[in-house]
């Protein structure tokens, strides 16, 4: 984009002043505003930890245009540093004064000031000349329904933790938690995984995205499924081990089920929610996942005090299916995309039904060894398939390949250098 270098510098500019602003209302407010959310005790400390998360923000936002320009041992070094350097700060003050949390969040603010400032010059956004006001307030249009977007995230990935422990204790939220890390693994990994390949279709010519893109979504799709099988037949034998006995893992099958089956909505959805996004249909992705955070929030509420933590898992996994069927539905109103084939489709219901058979597979015995095996055979299937689509492209069907109609990031490179 012409200009670009000097408006993201305007954007970094502009937030800089406004991230100001905020910090130091938040900071002469606090004994007003931090009683009522339950921050009653040392003002002092809630100013800290103000200071602190703003300059943490400006930092966050340059090391994006770091990593834009490319700009690699920069953005290295700080992320060194702001990720390790206000810990050793922190920890430093407190060993040398002896003191308690505020010299801990002191030591944290100080060293985060150093990071931003470092990262502020790095950029160095004031060097050049301003471009107007009305590029940045379009850059502030297209992304503040992304920050509503990803708070709302909190909800439909949050909130059930929140309401089991309101509803069932402590020890219920463990072992749900327990779960959820193992079995959504592939919620973490699937979305880096689309923006990574994204980035690279973005490269190519405008005219060839949508056929980029439907493979994108057929390769995410065949991965998400492998994920998706391993992770139903393997979290609960991994549990046994992972989990304490008193967490009962043998009674964690449906909630790892559930989790993992949210895995492969993730898989359908996250080309068609990429390819949003870069239409600028970012206040529509909003609305979206603001509706899906509410149907978990308000169906846990509901469900979890009678049925207990499968209902919470079976609601979260209901949020990501509206999320997967709306923003597919979406993006192929609006021409972006195609909507899946059928024989994408079947893959999904395939894929489901034989990791819902997986509940009737025990923990212990042959049912542990059959659950160790399928799991180990997933992995090893997921390696071949992800070499696969990096040197020869996807699959219409898992194991046959169709030569030169394929997502490939080599074939997209070729077309953006032309």
């Amino acid at each position: 984009m012409p200009g670009g270098d000097i408006l993201a510098r305007n954007v970094l500019r502009t937030l800089i002043v406004v991230v100001f602003g905020v910090t130091v209302a938040l900071y002469v407010l606090a004994p007003l505003w931090g009683p009522p959310i339950g921050f009653s005790g040392d003002a002092d400390v809630l100013r800290e930890t103000v200071i602190w998360a703003g300059l943490s923000g400006v930092t966050s936002v340059a090391l994006g245009l770091l990593r834009a320009e490319d700009r690699l041992s920069g953005f290295i070094l700080v992320s060194v540093l702001q990720s390790v350097g206000p810990q050793v700060a922190g920890l430093g003050v407190v060993a040398a004064s002896g003191g308690g949390a505020r010299s801990y969040l002191l030591g944290i603010a100080g060293a985060q000031g150093v990071t931003c400032l470092l990262a502020v010059l790095l950029i160095r956004p004031f060097r050049l000349s301003a471009t107007g006001f009305t590029p940045v307030l379009k850059v502030a249009r297209f992304s503040l329904p992304l920050v509503v977007g990803s708070l709302a995230a909190y909800l439909y990935s949050g909130s059930d933790r929140i309401v089991i422990n309101a509803e069932l204790g402590a020890r219920a939220v463990a072992r749900y938690q327990v779960s959820y890390n193992l079995a959504g693994m592939g919620l973490v990994v699937l979305p880096l995984l689309s923006g990574a390949w994204f980035s690279r279709v973005m490269q190519a010519d405008a005219g060839l995205r949508p056929a980029l893109l439907n493979e994108l979504r057929r390769s995410l799709t065949r991965v998400s499924g492998i994920v998706t099988l391993g992770l139903a037949f393997g979290v609960p034998a991994l549990l046994t081990i992972w989990a304490p006995p008193s967490y009962s893992p043998g009674g964690l099958i449906v909630v790892s089920l559930l989790v993992a089956l949210s895995t492969l909505m993730v898989g359908l959805y996250a080309a068609s929610f990429q390819a949003l996004i870069a239409s600028g249909s970012t206040l529509a992705t909003a609305i979206i996942t603001l509706a899906a955070g509410a149907v978990n929030l308000a169906g846990n509420v509901i469900l979890v005090h009678n049925f207990g933590i499968d209902a919470s898992a079976a609601i979260t996994l209901t949020a990501y299916v509206l999320i997967a069927t709306s923003i597919v539905y979406l993006s192929s109103r609006r021409k972006l995309m195609a909507a899946p084939t059928p024989r994408d489709l079947y893959f999904v219901m395939l894929v489901a039904a034989v990791a819902v058979s997986s509940v009737f597979l025990g923990t212990s015995g042959v049912g542990a060894a059959v659950r160790w095996s399928l799991g180990a055979a997933a992995f090893g299937w997921l390696l071949a398939t992800l070499r696969s689509l990096v040197t020869h492209g996807g699959y219409h069907v898992i194991g046959k390949r169709h030569r030169g109609s394929h997502f490939k990031p080599s074939s997209v490179e070729t077309v953006s250098r032309r």
